[in-house]
C-alpha cells in the first residue's frame, strides 16, 4: 500500500507516495526520502481504469480518465533539487521496476539493494539513516 507521511523536516513516501513527496519536495523545497517510489504512474494505472476494489478495506472505487490526467499534471518534469531527495530501491519489487527510478532519480541521493520487495524488506534497518537525512 502507498503511505505518505509529513512531519515538519521532511517527507517519507512509498510507492505513489513516493511520487507525490517528489511533487511536494521539488515544489515547496522540502526534502524527502522515496521508498520504492512510482514513476509516471499513470502508466501503470491505465490498466485499471473501471471500477477497482480497494484490497485494504473492499470499498469499491471508480479510476477515470481524468484521475490519470490528474497524476500527470502533477509530475516533475525533471528533479530541479536533487539534493533534496533520498531514494530507497529494491530490486526485487514485484510491483515496480526499480530500474524507471533508478533512471528518473539520477543525481539524487540513490540506495539500491539486491532483492528485497516492494513492501521495502528490512526497513527498520533504515529509520535511523532516513530521520538524520530529514534533520539535516
Amino acid at each position: 500500500m502507498s503511505k505518505l507521511a509529513i512531519c515538519p523536516s521532511g517527507i517519507v513516501g512509498s510507492s505513489l507516495g513516493g511520487f507525490y513527496a517528489t511533487y511536494l519536495s521539488q515544489k515547496y523545497q522540502i526534502p524527502a526520502v522515496l521508498i520504492n517510489p512510482a514513476v509516471a504512474p499513470y502508466r501503470l494505472l491505465q490498466n485499471y481504469l473501471g471500477w477497482n476494489r480497494n484490497y485494504h478495506t473492499q470499498q469499491r472505487f471508480l479510476l477515470q480518465s481524468h484521475h490519470i490526467d490528474e497524476l500527470k499534471a502533477l509530475e516533475p518534469k525533471q528533479i530541479n533539487q536533487p539534493g533534496l531527495l533520498r531514494v530507497l530501491l529494491q530490486t526485487a519489487d514485484e510491483t515496480l521496476d526499480y530500474t524507471w527510478a533508478e533512471a528518473y532519480y539520477q543525481g539524487c541521493d540513490l540506495h539500491i539493494e539486491q532483492g528485497g520487495s516492494h513492501a521495502f524488506e528490512n526497513f527498520s534497518l533504515h529509520c535511523s539513516d532516513i530521520l538524520g537525512f530529514l534533520l539535516e
